[in-house]
């Protein structure tokens, strides 16, 4: 049951982030510190053309959207992507991605795209935030996705 739940609230997150896109984003303050990241997102088969998103989050609710950062991007050829994220606020955070190989993105992943959860997988996630993010600097993240079923 945890696991369907888990599946159920991944997939409404990404409906809410892609079509919200940065609604709720949190603003910067002069004290927070802020880190480029970057990461590898490997792909199950090529998905050449097709968009993908990559998304911090604090929580694995999407009814409470607490998104801090996300980027978006198209796949070029080949089976990895990778991705680079400017000022993305310290802390420590969930993070997914998506590649939209069967669907367009606008109501979150469905069967026959690509997910993925850093330091997890979808019907396993980790229970905790675990992508942590350092107040300056570069960090990277590889995420490795999978055909959602």
């Amino acid at each position: 049951m945890f696991k369907k739940l888990c599946y159920v609230s991944f997939c409404l997150l990404l409906s809410i982030v892609i079509i919200g896109s940065d609604c709720n984003k949190k603003s910067p303050t002069e004290e927070d510190g802020f880190a480029t990241v970057t990461g590898t997102l490997t792909l199950p088969a090529e998905a050449n053309g097709r968009g993908w998103v990559v998304i911090f989050d604090t929580d694995l609710d999407p009814e409470e959207n607490n998104f801090v950062s996300s980027d978006t991007g198209t796949c070029g050829s080949g089976t990895s992507v990778n991705y680079s994220i400017a000022d993305v606020p310290e802390g420590t955070y969930y993070l997914y991605a998506a590649v939209f190989v069967v669907s367009d993105g606008s109501q979150g992943p469905q069967s026959g795209d690509y997910v993925g959860v850093f330091g997890g997988t979808l019907f396993n996630p980790p229970t905790l935030p675990n992508a942590v993010v350092p107040s300056s600097g570069t960090v990277s993240f590889d995420i490795t996705l999978s055909v959602m079923p």
